[in-house]
């Protein structure tokens, strides 16, 4: 039962991590980004030639929560396997 509220935590904090991350970045790219720069995927990489300030601290903290979404799907996956093979 324990885990299985775990692995529900897990894979909720993933859906909300990315939930949160595209909600960052649209309102990044809707109301601050650069004069004329196209929406691309190299502004997650390299922001500072796309954003303004406030859209540069959007596009870090979307960057930040997919990495923790990222961290949380993987933690499940973990989780899966320690407990298909301790027999849980």
């Amino acid at each position: 039962m324990t885990l299985s509220i775990l692995g529900n935590a897990l894979v909720f904090s993933f859906m909300m991590c990315c939930l949160v991350s595209a909600l960052l970045q649209i309102v990044a790219w809707t109301r601050h980004s650069l004069e004329g720069v196209p929406i691309t995927v190299k502004a997650l990489w390299a922001p500072e030639r796309y954003f303004d300030d406030v859209g540069l601290r959007q596009i870090r903290l979307a960057r930040r929560m997919l990495k923790i979404g990222g961290v949380a799907y993987l933690a499940y996956g973990a989780l899966i396997i320690f407990s298909t093979v301790g027999g849980s």
